[in-house]
């Protein structure tokens, strides 16, 4: 960063630094100062796998033993979906209690990851997903903590600005993390496309995403809680409140994430 700041070429300090460097992001630290990551008290297992076609090949699905461990799947390709496949992008949110009080290592080898997927949801049998070919198929399979960081009122200084995870790391339960990083690239570049000023382009995007973001976080943050809350419940009561959770989740995110075109210039997208 002082590198930046002090660069020779003064053209230079007339164009946005993009910090969208994740959710350990240093352009984040700079920007606002170092803010606690939040845990959530699980382990992701995530990866990607082609599979036979999933249901209608559309479709989102949120599957949730009785222990707590919950799968979300979904398809991410259109093209692969029209030649009768689906590529499945998943999510396998294990519960620190499954582990009997131990906390798992993470960084464990791919051998040692399928093997712990094995135990703990090898046996689920669904007629629409074929769970041991989903793990085998993952080329590569990653393992993380479910985190988060509390919403915050700032993402910039100067002409330095956060974006994605960087700027509103959530809990990957309604899938929205790629999803509304995606919202705030067509949404700062169309600031900066309309506004010379790039103090003006920054917080006109800013005004416009960060109220937004925000909400999504703590949305994730409170279906994620009413999902385990549902836990243990009976069948027919548990699919009920989870129909409620989430659709009272998609209301949120459909009212809250809207961009407006009049304050983050032409180009802007709709989700």
């Amino acid at each position: 960063m002082t590198d930046w700041v002090r660069h020779p070429d003064p053209q230079v300090l007339t164009i946005p630094l993009v910090g969208a460097d994740g959710i350990n992001s240093v352009t984040r630290t700079y920007t606002v100062g170092a803010t606690a990551l939040h845990d959530g008290g699980m382990t992701l297992y995530r990866g990607v796998a082609d599979l036979p076609k999933m249901l209608d090949g559309e479709t989102f699905i949120l599957v949730t033993a009785d222990d707590g461990c919950r799968l979300i799947a979904y398809p991410v390709s259109a093209p692969i979906a029209r030649s009768g496949s689906s590529r499945i992008n998943w999510v396998l949110l294990v519960p620190d209690r499954v582990y009997e009080g131990q906390t798992p290592v993470l960084g464990e080898s791919q051998e040692a990851v399928r093997r712990i997927l094995g135990s703990l949801i090898g046996n689920w049998a669904l007629d629409f997903l074929d769970i041991e070919a989903m793990i085998e198929k993952s080329p590569t399979i990653k393992s993380d903590r479910l985190r988060d960081r509390d919403p915050i009122n700032q993402w910039s200084r100067s002409r330095v600005v956060l974006l994605g995870d960087a700027a509103h790391p959530m809990y990957p339960i309604g899938a929205q993390g790629a999803s509304q990083t995606i919202v705030d690239a067509a949404c700062l570049a169309g600031a900066i496309k309309t506004e010379a000023d790039p103090f003006i382009a920054i917080a006109e995007f800013v005004s416009a995403r960060l109220p937004q973001t925000n909400n999504v976080v703590l949305a994730n943050r409170k279906m994620n809680r009413e999902e385990l809350e549902h836990v243990g419940t009976a069948s027919s009561t548990r699919s009920e409140k989870f129909r409620t959770t989430t659709s009272n989740y998609r209301q949120a995110v459909r009212d809250r994430t809207r961009p407006h075109s009049s304050s983050v210039g032409h180009n802007t997208i709709e989700r």
